[in-house]
């Protein structure tokens, strides 16, 4: 039962985790709960300095009239009644406006003035003589007090008492005590306090709302995205791509790499479809020749000494050509997966090509290789040492293959400023014009029956030209039908301390 809710709970949480837990979701939380976290903190500030500053004001203003009233009254000699208590209360204020400095007497009327704050003058006999306001009357027994928070009659202030000694007789001549009542104060901090609930919640809503809004605009891009990742994951080759965001920022470039990726990825999948095609068609030629040959061999020639070695034969060669054709096509499969950024290799060009050149000519010594260098000194091209050597193989055997009499094949090389030319030239049978812009393509024959006689495949052309682009060079075919081809292959040079891992 336990288990059975568990797992119950457990789909309903991951039916709403892509709602509530999204990237989106978790970026209005937390911007929200920050927000909201610093409006908090500033209108607690804002609370507590406000009603700190009005209860300092408060507290001043008791001692300054508790003060000034007990210096007023200790310069009386007798003792005090409620007449010379309230002259000397009067002289007081009305000396102010006679003084020629009066900051601190004219305060005096002013702070007697706040209907919040009481004064209460008593005799040596504790019996009060003045009161500041009719009304309410607020005691606090003993009489001398310092300044304290305390409450009165229910009502929350500041009180404070002294005793009112002579300054000529140092008798005791009464007491004076300041109430002043903080019910206004509390108004104004239960409204503040009230103000402050109102912006938080009012600033909530805001802080969500463009939360919303910020996230929405800077994860627009993600959720493109993941729409076009969706889309190519329903159609792995579907030419859908990501917007580019306006901004040139951090999602913009992540936004490039996704699509540079997707190009990557479909180019890897149609090669590999193209892999695929290209190896059943090709390779359904010669399992069908073998096939048939043991067919044949398995029914009756096996006993027949000159047809099982005729099939047998026949069954070698098509291996054989079926083993070549396995390592072009791998070897088309590596130059098109090439990463070329990283090459720092050099290799020197007169001297591979003297050395391809001699070894070809111990392989065919019926044929002249005619060699010419209008180079002065060794010339360097960014590129491996092997796949130069596969290039000049593959013209070089071409040129070999598709000779006819004139069995001589002319190998240039030359510079023009910062690129350097090799030269390859047969004088075979030529290509026609129509067929010399297909001959790059993959399986592509001029000649079908003399290519597949001669062993050839139709790849070794559309391998060199990858290889040449892949190493930004350029190839140009020259060829006229019944004289000759001739292949140019043009590379940028290099200086041989070049340091590439810079």
């Amino acid at each position: 039962m336990f288990e059975k809710l568990k797992q119950k709970i457990s789909k309903k949480m991951d039916q709403w985790h892509p709602h509530w837990f999204s990237l989106q979701t978790r970026w209005m939380i937390l911007t929200t709960t920050f927000l909201m976290v610093i409006f908090s903190a500033f209108g607690f500030l804002v609370y507590q300095n406000s009603i700190a500053a009005l209860s300092q004001e408060a507290k001043q203003s008791v001692e300054q009239v508790t003060t000034q009233l007990s210096n007023e009254l200790s310069r009386l000699n007798r003792v005090l009644t409620k007449k010379n208590a309230t002259d000397a209360v009067r002289d007081a204020i009305l000396s102010g406006y006679k003084s020629k400095s009066n900051e601190v007497e004219n305060s005096l009327l002013s702070e007697l003035g706040q209907h919040r704050l009481y004064v209460y003058v008593y005799d040596g006999r504790e019996d009060l003589i003045l009161k500041s306001r009719p009304g309410k009357y607020y005691k606090v027994s003993p009489l001398v007090q310092p300044l304290k928070f305390k409450r009165v009659n229910n009502i929350p202030g500041f009180i404070m008492g002294k005793k009112i000694i002579s300054k000529k007789t140092g008798e005791i001549l009464g007491y004076i005590q300041v109430y002043y009542e903080l019910t206004d104060i509390y108004k104004i901090r239960n409204k503040l306090m009230t103000n402050i609930v109102i912006f938080i919640f009012i600033a909530f809503f805001l802080a969500l709302f463009c939360s919303a809004i910020i996230s929405s605009y800077f994860l627009k891009p993600i959720q493109e995205m993941i729409k076009t990742m969706k889309k190519i994951q329903e159609d792995p080759i579907a030419a859908e791509r990501t917007p580019l965001p306006k901004q040139r920022d951090e999602l913009r470039e992540l936004t490039e790499i996704s699509n540079t990726m997707i190009d990557q990825i479909q180019s890897y999948i149609e090669r590999q479809g193209q892999f695929v095609q290209d190896a059943s068609h090709e390779l359904r030629t010669p399992v069908a020749v073998i096939e048939g040959h043991l067919n044949m061999l398995n029914r009756w020639g096996k006993d027949d000494p000159e047809i099982l070695e005729e099939s047998i034969s026949a069954s070698l060669q098509e291996i054989k050509r079926m083993k070549i054709l396995v390592e072009e096509m791998l070897d088309l499969s590596r130059v098109d997966e090439m990463v070329l950024e990283t090459v720092t290799e050099k290799t020197p060009i007169i001297e591979t090509v003297k050395q391809v050149a001699s070894n070809l000519q111990m392989i065919h010594p019926s044929f002249k290789f005619d060699y010419k260098n209008r180079l002065s000194e060794e010339k360097w091209v960014k590129i491996q040492r092997n796949h130069l050597e596969q290039l000049l193989i593959i013209f070089l055997d071409n040129a070999v293959k598709y000779s006819t009499n004139h069995k001589e094949v002319r190998i240039k090389i030359s510079c023009d400023k910062s690129y350097v030319s090799i030269s390859i030239q047969d004088f075979g049978e030529g290509i026609a014009s129509e067929d010399i812009d297909r001959i790059f393509d993959r399986f592509y024959r001029v000649d079908k029956a003399r290519s597949r006689s001669q062993g050839g495949n139709g790849l070794g052309l559309s391998i060199a030209k990858r290889l040449i682009d892949a190493y930004h060079g350029t190839l140009n075919v020259e060829s006229t039908v019944g004289v000759g081809t001739e292949f140019i292959m043009i590379f940028p040079t290099v200086e041989p301390n070049d340091d590439f891992n810079k």
